[in-house]
């Protein structure tokens, strides 16, 4: 009998979607592979950095250092206060600038069209760019244009 997939959908919450890591921790001590996973959001974010391959002990180790001052970058509101180009430097960074689709473990990222209000499941592409557009949130976080969507 084949071993069943296991996938993780994991939602928002800002900073507190580091919360994410116990779980992936219990499933990988526990020997249960991850075979996907989904995020939104912060859950986005970290799906794309734990498939990317940074495994959950750095993960632990950049929540704790993880300062909002560092990668949000104000702006002068037009469709939020917070640019958002030094958090896409920086999931830039952490996934080595990989596509979704060259990801170990096949991951989703959700996101909404602004315009339309239908979900947008992210599947390939640069990780940064879906990550960043998952993590939008209007009139705070600007929203990040992708394949003519906003």
């Amino acid at each position: 009998m084949p071993r069943p997939k296991v996938g993780l959908a994991l939602g928002s919450g800002g900073a507190r979607g580091f919360a994410h890591l116990g779980v992936i921790k219990v499933l990988k001590d526990e020997g249960i592979p991850i075979d996907l996973i989904s995020g939104s959001s912060m859950g986005a974010l970290v799906a794309s950095f734990y498939g990317a391959g940074l495994d959950v002990d750095r993960l632990y180790k950049l929540s704790r250092v993880f300062k909002r001052k560092y990668y949000l970058d104000f702006t002068v509101p037009k469709m939020g206060f917070i640019a958002g180009k030094r958090v896409k430097e920086m999931i830039r960074i952490f996934t080595h600038g990989k596509m979704i689709e060259e990801l170990d473990i096949p991951i989703g990222i959700v996101a909404t069209d602004l315009v339309s209000g239908e979900k947008v499941v992210f599947r390939n592409g640069p990780i940064a760019e879906a990550v960043r557009a998952s993590i939008a949130i209007p009139g705070v976080f600007v929203p990040e244009k992708v394949n003519g969507r906003l």
